[in-house]
């Protein structure tokens, strides 16, 4: 019978927490209070401590103890190494109010113009056609196909077609 030993790799990032960082990773568990998310981390960065009195696991035993991905592990070494406790806890900053770029009155020239004929020599609307009309007309100063296409999606639109049953 042969035993197999997989060879776990060295880490590449290791973590050495302070203890106000120890003792707020902690509170974060111990409050109720935290998202899961924060939760998680707050325990993988605990796990891989390496400092004095830290609890050095291995990634496989932080993973089956917490019921975390092996790749999310790598990732927040990472972020705590490169990017500080504070940051590998609570994550990057998301932009809140993100600039509009399409009103209603562009939308509903968009959606009534995406529905009629094609300009002359194309069989349909593109998403660079509708960007390029949407400039034409005053509605945007610029706009990406993206955006075109995700303010399309949310919209039920009818190209003169006929439901058939």
């Amino acid at each position: 019978m042969f035993i197999f030993e997989s060879k776990t790799k060295m880490k590449k990032y290791r973590v050495k927490l302070t203890a106000a960082e120890k003792a707020d990773a902690k509170q974060n568990i111990e409050s109720g209070k935290s998202s899961k998310t924060k939760l998680k981390r707050a325990q993988i960065l605990l796990g891989s401590d390496e400092s004095d009195g830290g609890k050095n696991m291995t990634d496989e035993e932080i993973s089956k103890a917490y019921d975390v991905s092996l790749r999310t592990i790598e990732r927040t070494r990472q972020r705590c190494v490169e990017s500080g406790y504070e940051l590998a806890i609570k994550g990057k900053p998301r932009p809140l109010n993100a600039r509009i770029k399409i009103d209603g009155d562009a939308e509903a020239y968009l959606v009534a113009t995406s529905c009629s004929e094609a300009p002359e020599g194309y069989e349909k609307w593109t998403l660079e056609l509708l960007a390029q009309e949407l400039k034409k007309n005053g509605y945007v100063m610029s706009i990406s196909r993206e955006a075109i296409r995700q303010t399309l999606k949310k919209t039920k639109r009818n190209h003169g077609r006929k439901n058939i049953s």
